[in-house]
C-alpha cells in the first residue's frame, strides 16, 4: 500500500471515529408536563421548579414550566440523571433517568399538595418571574399565613399597582383608573376575591401594563387558584360602623360535586347618615355686566345606600378540553341623596332662601352569563362569552326655594327608564416557544328608553353599539422582551335623526429589558379610544336650579386617547422600588361647556380640543420579618383645553403605611393625602384621610377594630368657568370619624375546586340617563 493510499485511509479512519464520537455525545431532550394529583383529574401546575441533577446531586440545568405545566429541557448528553421538581404548597418529586441516550417524553409528572410544604418550606428563589406581559407572584409562607381572606392576601404583597381602601375594600388602580380583578382568568366581584382562601392560591398573575385584551384597565390582578373535585367552602363576612348606621355583609358557599361546581353568594351593603350638608359659593357673570355672587348654607340631611346581591352560578370543567359555565344574578338598587341648605347673595343674608333637593333612585338589574372554553392541540385556546341584562331606573328628584313658606321654585324630575345590554365576546390565543399571540373580537349592544316627566316631558329612544377588535403579538429574545399590536374600534349611535358612525384604530407598542433578575425597565404605547356615555348624549334639558339647566347632546364622537408609559423596578427581598411615568392625551376629549342663554346657564357636554395628563409616581416597600413598610408619592400634572378656556393644575400626593404582625395580632396604620382631578373645568377633590387599627387572627377568622378620621372636608370639587363658577365641599361628621369593626369567618370542608381559567369577562356601568343632581 502506498503513501497515498494509506493517507486516504486515514482520512476515512478519523472521520468514521468523529461520526461515532458525535452519535456517542449526541444531544438529547427531555419533555413532560407537570399535574397536580387529585381524584379524577389531572390540573396542570405551572412555573414549577425543574432541575436535572448527575446522580452525585451536581446540577446540569433547569428551566420552569409553563403556565399549562409543560416543561422541555434540551441539549442534555446521554448518561444517568435525576430530575426534580419542586413547588411552594406540593411534595417534591425525583424522577431516575438512566442510562438516558435518546430523547424520551415523560407524560404526566404527578405532584401531591401538602400543608407540610405550606408550613415548613423556606423559598430562597425570588418570589416572582418576570414575563412579557405580566409578573407571576408566589406568596410566600408568612404572607399566606397572616392573611384571611383575598384581599387580605393582596394588602400583604403590597403591589406598586393598586391601592386598597380597607373601609370597604375597594381596589383601584394606583393612578385612579380601573383594577380589573380576576380569578383563574374570570373577571370577578369584590365579594368573590374576599371568599378566596389563602392558602388556595397558587400565584397571582399582575399585569401593571395591560395588553390589549384587557382594553380600559389600569392594572389587572389574577388569582390562580388550585381545582379540586370534592368538597366545598362557606365564607362569611361582617362590617359595622359607628356612629352613623354603616352595615355591610355577604356570604359565599361553594360545593363540589366530580366535574361540577355550585355557587350561591347573597349579600346587603348599607348605610344611612343623616348629619350631611354641604357648602358652595357660586359666581354668575351676565353677558350684560352685571354679577351674582350665590352662597350655600349646609344643613344636616338624609344620605343612604342600599345595595342587594344575589347569584347563583354552576360550571362544569373537563380539564385541558373543555369549560361551560353559567351565572344567574340580580342586583337591587335602593338610595336617596338629600340636601338642604339656606341660599343668599354675598351682600344679603337676610333675604336668602331655604333649598330642599331631594333625590331618590331605585332599580333592579338582572342578569345572565354563558361562558364556553375549549383547549386546543399545540397550546391554543379559544373562547366564547356572552352576557345581557335589564336595567330598570326610576329616578325622582324634587328641587324647591322657599323664602318665608313661599314657594318661589319648583322643579319636579322623573325618570322611568328601561334598558337592554348585551355584549359578545371571543379570542384566540396561540403559545408559541418565542411568545404569544392574541386576537380577539367584541360587541356591545344597547337599547335605552327613557321618559322623563315632571315640569318637562321627554322620551328617548337610542341605539349604540360598539364593536373592538384586536390583534397582537408579544415575544422574548434573551433579556429583550416586545410587543406590537393593532386594534379598531367601531362605534356607532343613532337617536332620532341623529347618526352617527366612527372607526379608530388603535396601535400599541411594548418594549423591555430585563438587566437582571430584579431590576428592568419597560416601555408601553399605546392607542384607545373612549366613547361617550348614552347618558350624555340624551337630546333633553334638565333644570338643575332656578339659575341652571343641563343639556344633553346626541352630537358627541369618541374621545382617541395616546398612553405612553415608561417603567423602572427594582424587586429583591427585602425591598421593592418602582419609579412610573405615565403620559396621558385625549384629543376631541368630551368635557363639559357652560355658557348663558337667555338669562339661563346651560350645562352641556362638549368635543373639546385637548386633555394632557402627566403623572409621575415612585414607590418604595420593605418586608422586613414580620413588619411591612410602604410609601407612595409624586406629582399629577393636568391641562385641558377647551373651546373657551385654558387650564392647569399641580397637585403633589403621597401615601402610605406601616403593619406589623405578632403571633396572632396586627397594629396597622396607614395615611394618605388628597389625589385631585382636572377635566375641563372641573377639579375633583378625593378625601384626606388616616385609619389606624388592630387585628386578630386565628386560622380562618379574623376580628378587626379601627378608626378612620377624614382630614377637613370628605370630597369637593371645584368648577373654574369664567360665567358660573362653583366651589362646593361635602361633609358628613358621622362617616368623617367612624369607628369600624369587622370579621371575616373562611371555612373549608373536603377539598375545595375552583372552576377553570376564564379568559373573558364582560360588565356593564352605563346607567343610560342624565345625571339630574345639582
Amino acid at each position: 500500500m502506498n503513501y497515498s493510499i494509506r493517507k486516504k485511509s486515514y482520512f476515512l479512519l478519523g472521520l468514521l471515529l468523529s461520526f461515532s464520537f458525535c452519535a456517542f455525545a449526541q444531544k438529547n431532550e427531555i419533555k413532560g408536563r407537570i399535574v397536580e394529583k387529585s381524584e379524577d383529574a389531572l390540573n396542570p401546575v405551572g412555573y414549577v421548579n425543574m432541575a436535572l441533577l448527575k446522580t452525585d446531586s451536581m446540577f446540569v440545568t433547569g428551566t420552569t414550566s409553563d403556565e399549562n405545566g409543560n416543561f422541555n429541557l434540551k441539549g442534555v448528553e446521554s448518561g444517568n440523571y435525576i430530575l426534580s421538581a419542586s413547588f411552594l404548597g406540593y411534595e417534591k418529586v425525583h424522577v431516575e433517568l438512566n442510562n438516558l441516550s435518546e430523547s424520551i417524553d415523560l407524560g404526566d409528572i404527578r405532584l401531591a399538595p401538602t400543608s407540610i410544604s405550606l408550613n415548613e418550606v423556606t423559598v430562597s428563589a425570588a418570589h416572582y418571574v418576570n414575563q412579557i406581559d405580566r409578573k407571576i407572584i408566589f406568596p410566600d409562607k408568612n404572607q399566606i399565613k397572616k392573611s384571611t381572606d383575598g384581599v387580605d392576601l393582596l394588602r400583604n404583597l403590597l403591589l406598586s399597582g393598586i391601592e386598597i381602601d380597607r373601609a370597604n375594600n375597594s381596589i383601584t388602580g394606583a393612578r385612579g383608573g380601573i383594577a380589573e380583578i380576576r380569578i383563574n382568568g374570570a373577571k370577578a366581584s369584590q365579594k368573590e376575591i374576599m371568599a378566596i382562601h389563602p392558602k388556595d392560591v397558587i400565584r397571582i398573575e399582575y399585569h401593571d401594563e395591560p395588553s390589549l385584551r384587557y382594553e380600559g384597565s389600569e392594572v389587572v390582578i389574577d388569582y390562580i387558584l388550585r381545582r379540586r373535585e370534592n368538597g366545598g367552602s362557606v365564607f362569611a363576612y361582617g362590617q359595622k360602623g359607628m356612629p352613623g348606621d354603616k352595615t355591610d355583609g355577604y356570604g359565599v358557599a361553594k360545593m363540589n360535586y366530580k366535574k361540577s361546581e355550585f355557587s350561591v353568594l347573597g349579600g346587603i351593603g348599607h348605610y344611612d347618615y343623616d348629619d350631611n350638608y354641604r357648602t358652595n359659593r357660586e359666581v354668575f357673570n351676565y353677558q350684560d355686566g352685571h354679577t351674582l355672587t350665590r352662597l350655600e348654607d349646609g344643613l344636616p340631611e338624609r344620605r343612604k345606600n342600599d345595595v342587594v346581591t344575589a347569584q347563583f352560578g354552576y360550571s362544569f370543567l373537563e380539564p385541558d378540553k373543555y369549560h361551560f359555565l353559567i351565572n344567574l344574578g340580580m342586583n337591587l338598587y335602593d338610595q336617596a341623596n338629600n340636601s338642604k341648605s339656606l341660599l343668599y347673595q354675598e351682600e344679603n343674608r337676610d333675604n336668602g332662601v331655604v333649598m330642599t333637593d331631594y333625590n331618590s333612585f331605585e332599580a333592579t338589574q338582572p342578569y345572565v352569563n354563558i361562558y364556553y372554553q375549549c383547549h386546543l392541540k399545540n397550546k391554543q385556546t379559544v373562547v366564547l362569552d356572552v352576557i345581557g341584562d335589564y336595567y330598570e331606573p326610576q329616578n325622582h328628584r324634587n328641587y324647591m326655594e322657599k323664602r318665608n313658606e313661599n314657594l318661589l321654585t319648583d322643579i319636579v324630575t322623573n325618570i322611568n327608564g328601561c334598558r337592554y345590554w348585551m355584549a359578545g365576546e371571543g379570542f384566540y390565543e396561540k403559545i408559541f416557544d418565542a411568545g404569544r399571540f392574541n386576537i380577539g373580537v367584541k360587541h356591545n349592544q344597547i337599547y335605552q328608553n327613557n321618559i322623563y316627566s315632571g315640569t318637562n316631558f321627554y322620551k328617548t329612544d337610542m341605539n349604540q353599539s360598539t364593536t373592538y377588535f384586536y390583534a397582537e403579538w408579544m415575544g422574548r429574545i434573551k433579556k429583550f422582551s416586545y410587543g406590537a399590536g393593532i386594534g379598531g374600534t367601531q362605534v356607532h349611535i343613532k337617536q332620532a335623526d341623529y347618526l352617527s358612525d366612527n372607526l379608530n384604530f388603535t396601535p400599541t407598542i411594548r418594549l423591555g429589558y430585563q438587566f437582571n433578575d430584579n431590576f428592568q425597565v419597560r416601555y408601553n404605547g399605546r392607542v384607545a379610544v373612549q366613547p361617550p356615555t348614552t347618558g350624555e348624549m340624551n337630546e333633553i334639558d334638565l333644570a338643575i336650579d332656578s339659575l341652571q339647566i343641563r343639556r344633553g347632546n346626541p352630537l358627541l364622537r369618541p374621545t382617541p386617547h395616546f398612553n405612553n408609559m415608561l417603567t423602572i423596578s427594582y424587586d429583591k427581598k427585602p425591598i421593592s422600588a418602582n419609579l412610573q411615568i405615565v403620559d396621558n392625551y385625549y384629543t376631541r376629549p368630551v368635557m363639559e361647556s357652560i355658557f348663558e342663554e337667555e338669562g339661563t346657564f346651560v350645562h352641556m357636554m362638549e368635543n373639546h380640543k385637548g386633555l394632557h395628563q402627566v403623572t409621575a409616581t415612585a414607590y418604595a416597600k420593605a418586608s422586613i420579618l414580620n413588619l411591612n413598610v410602604y410609601v407612595r408619592g409624586g406629582l399629577n400634572r393636568m391641562k385641558s383645553w377647551g373651546e373657551r378656556y385654558n387650564h392647569t393644575m399641580n397637585n403633589w400626593f403621597i401615601n402610605g403605611g406601616i403593619d406589623y404582625t405578632w403571633k396572632k395580632w396586627n397594629p396597622f396604620w396607614d395615611i394618605g393625602t388628597r389625589r385631585n382631578r382636572l377635566s375641563g373645568e372641573t377639579i375633583s377633590y378625593s378625601g384626606q384621610s388616616t385609619t389606624a387599627g388592630l387585628r386578630y387572627k386565628l386560622k380562618g377568622f379574623s376580628a378587626s377594630a379601627y378608626y378612620k378620621h377624614v382630614i377637613g372636608w370628605d370630597s369637593g370639587r371645584e368648577n373654574l368657568n369664567r360665567y358660573a363658577s362653583a366651589n362646593i365641599r361635602n361633609y358628613s361628621p358621622d362617616s368623617r370619624n367612624m369607628l369600624l369593626i369587622d370579621f371575616v369567618w373562611n371555612f373549608q370542608f373536603g377539598k375545595k375546586y375552583n372552576g377553570n381559567q376564564k379568559k373573558i369577562n364582560n360588565s356593564d356601568s352605563d346607567s343610560g340617563i342624565m345625571e339630574i343632581s345639582r
